[in-house]
């Protein structure tokens, strides 16, 4: 099932620059029979998003995905506000806090959909966003949060790779988002689990299904 969507005025020219510029990169998988390709697709405020598929023989294996698909960026906001991850700290007790903070869940929010509007039955789309926090009120630090998201059963899975992982400690040059690590499916990176909600359903320590389709997430009716 579908969730409409209304068109977004930017979308016009990135769709544009998907067919025209956006050229496909083969990267070998040592030990795997097939090659993973990579477009690139969004592009703006430090939020960027990779569509990716497997190959067979030089050709996307149809992975079964519901893609293209609408949902809408509203949706999406209060589907990615209720995830919340606990994170375990040294020397500390585990602290619980939102996958993905406040400030940053329009901008994901608005990458995933315009995404996810484009990708294929083949392709996952891999999503980064860069931000900056304060940390003891004095000074901000980059931080990366990034995941794998696809559409599949009528369910949105989202697989977290990074949450509020710090960039400081990169050389300024890998910063740059062409440098920053991908996320990839089945890798866990930071050693964080998911908070248990009746808002979705687990799909691993670091993943969730969500039933996007489900009116719980309408829109409020004034």
């Amino acid at each position: 099932m579908k969730t409409l969507r209304r068109e977004n005025p930017g979308l016009c020219y990135r769709k544009v620059v998907a067919m025209l510029g956006l050229a496909w990169v083969a990267l070998s998988n040592p030990g795997c029979a097939s090659n993973v390709a990579e477009r690139d697709f969004y592009d703006h405020k430090e939020t960027t998003t990779l569509l990716r598929s497997h190959l067979e023989d030089g050709k996307p294996i149809d992975r079964g995905f519901q893609h293209p698909i609408s949902i809408s960026e509203e949706r999406l906001r209060r589907i990615l506000a209720t995830v919340r991850v606990r994170v375990d700290a040294r020397f500390r007790d585990p602290v619980e806090k939102p996958a993905i903070a406040a400030d940053l869940v329009p901008r994901v929010a608005r990458a995933l959909s315009e995404s996810l509007e484009q990708a294929d039955s083949s392709e996952e789309v891999a999503l980064l966003a860069v931000y900056k926090s304060r940390h003891l009120g004095l000074f901000s630090e980059r931080r990366l949060t990034s995941f794998v998201a696809y559409v599949k059963d009528d369910l949105l899975t989202i697989a977290l790779n990074r949450v509020d992982w710090n960039l400081s400690h990169l050389r300024t040059g890998s910063q740059n988002r062409k440098q920053l690590p991908k996320p990839k499916l089945g890798e866990e990176q930071m050693d964080f689990r998911l908070v248990k909600s009746p808002d979705y359903e687990a799909a691993g320590e670091q993943a969730i299904a969500v039933r996007f389709a489900d009116p719980k997430w309408d829109a409020e009716t004034p």
